[in-house]
């Protein structure tokens, strides 16, 4: 159903049911997300899965109630071409940043950055951590011996929703610099336009 060149992933990552391990429950909760990578795709995952639902449903004899969505639902995020190539060709960030990969495939996160991409044009960049396998990160703790610190260590490779995730901050100061960078170079692109014209 889906075509086999693009990405559409339905997640069921909530079940609720009753309240007792030996009564049936009399009804069951499902909770979740799905992620396209266009807007037509995000609609034809919502009607199918209303489809499949009801239709699972009504074999087993139950109906399918109060289904909702997000009303504001994330759309896919999309980089605006003309931004990336500029982006992409900008020399300053070849001299003086960490080589920098340009050509990542897609991925189906679900990003609030969308919202403003489809208002105006934007480009959504990965910083990327997880340069180090473990940061030592010193914990301050207590027994009944008293207050000590402990140096525990702690993985920077893991996804950002994951319960292990600890942030690098050793990325902060390459993300100020690149944000800076490619402020002060916009503006220098704009004021070369308005001059030219």
């Amino acid at each position: 159903e889906t075509d086999p060149l693009s990405s559409s992933v339905i997640s069921v990552t909530k079940v609720s049911c009753g309240d007792a391990y030996n009564v049936i429950p009399s009804g069951c909760t499902v909770g979740g997300t799905f992620r396209s990578l266009t807007s037509a795709g995000l609609d034809a995952l919502r009607e199918r899965l209303m489809e499949v639902a009801r239709q699972v449903a009504l074999a087993h004899r139950c109906s399918v109630e109060n289904a909702t969505f997000m009303a504001d639902s994330f759309p896919p995020l999309e980089n605006d071409k003309q931004l990336w190539k500029w982006l992409d060709e900008s020399t300053g960030l070849k001299e003086g940043f960490p080589a920098m990969l340009w050509d990542l495939p897609p991925t189906m996160g679900g990003e609030d950055f969308a919202f403003f991409t489809q208002k105006i044009p934007g480009a959504f960049i990965f910083l990327g951590q997880g340069s180090k396998l473990d940061r030592a990160m010193t914990i301050a703790a207590s027994d009944e011996t008293g207050a000590y610190s402990e140096t525990v260590y702690v993985p920077t490779n893991v996804s950002l929703h994951s319960p292990m995730f600890h942030m690098d901050e050793d990325v902060l100061e390459l993300g100020s610099a690149l944000h800076a960078h490619m402020a002060a170079t916009s503006l220098h692109a704009m004021m070369a336009m308005a001059s030219a014209q």
